[in-house]
């Protein structure tokens, strides 16, 4: 790939073991080199992975330049064997986007240029595109070769120049990705930078630039705080370079004692407003950390400020609207997508809690509901069901939109299904009967909550559900839950459909399927009579195998503390196994013999059902024998047995026989006689006499 003439740009790179992203990166040149006269010369510091192949197929110089821990070094080295008249230097981690053609005017004319920066975007997360977490930066990657600028410092290499003369090249763009995952920050790394800062931290202890990067690089070191207390306080001293980088150091201390909560937060905010009221990192980052404290200070009319002039500082930013030099050395912190998709949401929520609704509707109207994380999901949730609540807004076009968007499979299927899940699980909570009375209690209540999911309808299992909520009519309910996803539908419509009558189930459920339904009922209101309707039904299999999972559900979730609400839980248990038992096992299973085979639970449920029987035939001493035999099979259920024993009415009001008490008096005299460990207590308690007794005995 010999250039025939002079190149007018030279690409410079180094490079070690980058097989997973070389080949994106000089692939990316393409562009570029078809809209200029380009040469591409790389060092390679000891690669071994294949990378050297790879460089080879694309450059027109490469060459060996052994690594002696020295960045600026090796970049240099390559500096020096280009040819082109300007150099622009990238890393294997990069790639560029954009049109070439916005280098026109710096690289062919004859201006005092000479050096030239690019906007560069640092992913922190996988995703590159939408729902992805980066930050963007000026960074100086462009030199006139004739200037005789090189680069200096070991580690954080940045151009040796007293008089910097920059052009900002708008319409081309580095991606990075280097620091994905947190790759480029281990603590190897990071200790690394560490020792070489400290090194010359100790040449020159005032100097700002090597403090910041102390700041950057030192997190979780011990004197992290003394780095950050310096730079501050040589940024107020106006040390050298304090004019360039006092913005970004004030940003970095303001957000270290905001998250810290430190005392002089708030002493240093009004200090970075008064020194660097025009700065970038003054409007938007600091504009952000403000934000977030007066936020949970409930301060909502402030934070509606504060909003709105970040969002007003982003629209300089993007038009490049403001001082380049702040951002040469640094990025911004809370300028990336991510960080304004937040606040437009927490904005919509500050005009809705000012009593500004349309304002919160056209703000909600600008969220993207494809790049929506879960948290985010939820809080759009919540806010549009408030607004909708108290206000007779159109929502109907919002949400309509909101759910579209969150269902496209952006990045991936699974988060599009994820972000759906939270949205139907948010707003499940403004179904039960429970919350509508509250929201009537609001002196600004206007219509319920639930109704902003009507026009879902058909696309999402939330608009049955609403319209289900809407309906009294058994057959109209009937129809509109023989269309719902059960599995999704929120359990206070299910439950407004069943109390009003509506036959369940309607459609074959697998037993998990039943036993979900059933659990999620539990919360309902109307759960207790639930259960007792569907222990009275007559019913097919499907409808017995409904009423085992709600009773089942109801003894396993119960308290064990209200006695009359209890009491039915008990029966209605008792009388679904004994209907449920017989259709599931054989008789051979369901004879004393055999009733350890049995399930847990319904070994239990069949000593139950017999013990209501023989209560129901007057044997209240059977009733209290069968309960306690249920009990030695599954000790778990002993709250439920001394429920039933201290509160079965007929226990209280039974006088056992005169015979019954004196042989019970006996054998408590016998077994007085044994210590309890005894080999003799075990062969009287297996004893006929015994079992006539035990609960007499054991009872007291």
């Amino acid at each position: 790939m010999k250039q025939q003439t002079q190149p007018l740009l030279s690409v410079s790179m180094i490079f070690k073991n980058e097989i997973r992203c070389l080949e994106r990166c000089l692939k990316s040149l393409a562009p570029l080199r078809e809209a200029f006269p380009c040469e591409v010369v790389m060092a390679d510091t000891g690669s071994d992975d294949g990378s050297r192949e790879i460089a080879e197929q694309y450059a027109d110089l490469v060459f060996d330049f052994p690594w002696i821990n020295d960045f600026s070094a090796a970049r240099n080295a390559v500096l020096e064997r280009c040819t082109g008249k300007w150099a622009l230097v990238l890393d294997a981690d990069e790639w560029l986007e954009g049109d070439p053609a916005s280098l026109t005017d710096l690289l062919k004319t004859n201006k005092q240029d000479n050096l030239g920066a690019l906007m560069e975007r640092n992913y922190k997360t996988p995703e590159l595109a939408a729902g992805g977490v980066y930050n963007d930066f000026s960074a100086i990657r462009l030199v006139r070769m004739s200037s005789g600028i090189r680069y200096t410092n070991a580690v954080h290499e940045r151009w040796d120049a007293d008089q910097l003369i920059i052009r900002q090249v708008m319409g081309l763009m580095i991606h990075h990705d280097g620091y994905v995952g947190g790759v480029a920050w281990d603590d190897a790394k990071r200790q690394r930078n560490m020792e070489a800062l400290r090194k010359k931290l100790a040449k020159n202890p005032e100097d700002l630039q090597t403090l910041e990067q102390c700041i950057e690089s030192g997190q979780g070191q011990p004197d992290f705080m003394d780095f950050v207390r310096r730079a501050r306080d040589g940024v107020l001293a106006k040390a050298a370079g304090w004019e360039n980088l006092g913005p970004s150091i004030f940003r970095h201390a303001v957000n270290v004692a905001s998250l810290s909560n430190l005392p002089e937060t708030e002493e240093w905010i009004e200090d970075a407003h008064r020194i660097f009221p025009n700065s970038i990192y003054t409007k938007i980052d600091i504009a952000w950390i403000e934000f977030g404290r007066n936020w949970a200070q409930e301060n909502y009319e402030k934070c509606a400020r504060l909003a709105e002039s970040y969002f007003q500082a982003l629209e300089d930013y993007d038009a490049g609207r403001y001082d380049l030099l702040e951002t040469l050395f640094n990025s911004l912190g809370y300028a990336a997508p991510n960080n304004r998709l937040r606040m437009h949401i927490f904005l919509a929520d500050a005009y809705r809690q000012t009593y500004r609704p349309q304002k919160c509707l056209e703000e909600l109207e600008k969220v993207d509901g494809s790049a929506l994380d879960m948290n985010q999901v939820d809080a759009v949730v919540r806010t549009l069901v408030q607004l909708h609540s108290k206000t007779s807004l159109d929502t109907a076009p919002l949400v309509l939109r909101l759910w579209d968007e969150l269902s496209r499979p952006v990045p991936t299927e699974q988060q599009s299904q994820a972000r759906q899940a939270q949205f139907i699980r948010t707003a499940a909570a403004v179904f039960p009967p429970e919350y509508q009375e509250n929201e009537r209690e609001n002196e600004k209540f206007h219509r319920h909550a639930y109704t902003l999911f009507l026009p879902l309808e058909g696309r999402c299992v939330l608009g049955g559900a609403a319209a289900i909520m809407e309906l009294e009519d058994p057959a109209a309910l009937a129809e509109k839950l023989a269309a719902a996803e059960l599995e999704q539908l929120p359990a206070a419509a299910l439950e407004r459909a069943l109390l009003r009558g509506v036959p369940f189930p309607d459609r074959p459920l697998h037993m998990e399927q039943a036993d979900a339904l059933a659990s999620r009922l539990t919360g309902c209101g109307g759960f207790p009579e639930l259960v007792e309707r569907a222990a009275a039904a007559d019913g097919d299999l499907q409808q017995i195998c409904w009423a085992r999972g709600l009773v089942l559900t109801a003894v396993r979730s119960c308290g064990w503390t209200d006695a009359e609400k209890d009491m039915r839980f008990a029966r209605a248990f008792a009388a679904v196994e004994r209907a449920y038992l017989p259709l599931c096992y054989t008789p051979l299973m369901l004879s004393p013999e055999g009733v350890g085979t049995l399930p847990l639970m319904h070994r239990f449920g069949w000593y139950c059902a017999r013990a209501f029987s023989r209560l129901e035939q007057g044997d209240a001493v059977g009733y209290v024998q069968l309960l306690r035999e249920g009990l030695a099979s599954c000790p778990a259920m002993q709250p439920m047995v001394e429920f039933l024993t201290e509160h079965t009415p007929q226990l209280q009001a039974a006088q056992p026989p005169e015979e019954l008490l004196a042989l019970a008096e006996q054998v408590r005299a016998m077994l007085s006689a044994y210590a309890p460990d005894d080999p003799a207590v075990a062969v009287l308690k297996a004893s006929p006499a015994y079992q006539r007794v035990a609960g007499l005995v054991e009872g007291g």
